[in-house]
């Protein structure tokens, strides 16, 4: 696993080298949406969560084969989870489009020390893969 994580950071670090990590797709929401964009991206929660005494809110929706827990504080998103409905890894290209979604702009460059952690160039938001419940998944965050 070890390795298939190293690999996977190599391949998005070269991929993040020559900018393919740059700017936004509409086609996903992204970190700061509003549930609003949310729902127009994802469709209705297959499980809308109750707001925590912190104002915390977790969804989880289903796009196609794709499970999506998002985060929302205050409404907005701080925080995306993607992995697939049948437990296998996500694509490189799945991750590397929610990489692009989030981008926001800038560029995606790995945490020093780290093999499965990318932070934004503007430090504003981190990516992360790693298997949570048995399921690989790949976060996105806001910072």
């Amino acid at each position: 696993m070890k390795l298939k994580i190293i690999a996977w950071t190599s391949l998005l670090a070269v991929t993040l080298s020559f900018g393919l990590i740059h700017g936004a797709t509409s086609a996903a929401a992204r970190l700061g949406d509003n549930e609003k964009e949310i729902t127009s991206a994802y469709g209705k929660p297959i499980d809308a969560g109750k707001p925590t005494k912190g104002g915390l809110t977790t969804n989880l929706y289903q796009r196609n084969t794709t499970l999506i827990l998002v985060q929302f504080q205050s409404g907005i998103v701080v925080a995306e989870a993607y992995s697939r409905t049948d437990s296998k890894p996500l694509t490189n290209e799945q991750m590397i489009r929610f990489m692009r979604t989030n981008a926001s702009g800038q560029f995606w460059d790995p945490k020093p020390g780290s093999d499965t952690i990318l932070v934004r160039r503007d430090k504003k938001a981190e990516a992360r893969y790693s298997v949570i419940g048995g399921r690989p998944t790949f976060w996105v965050r806001s910072l």
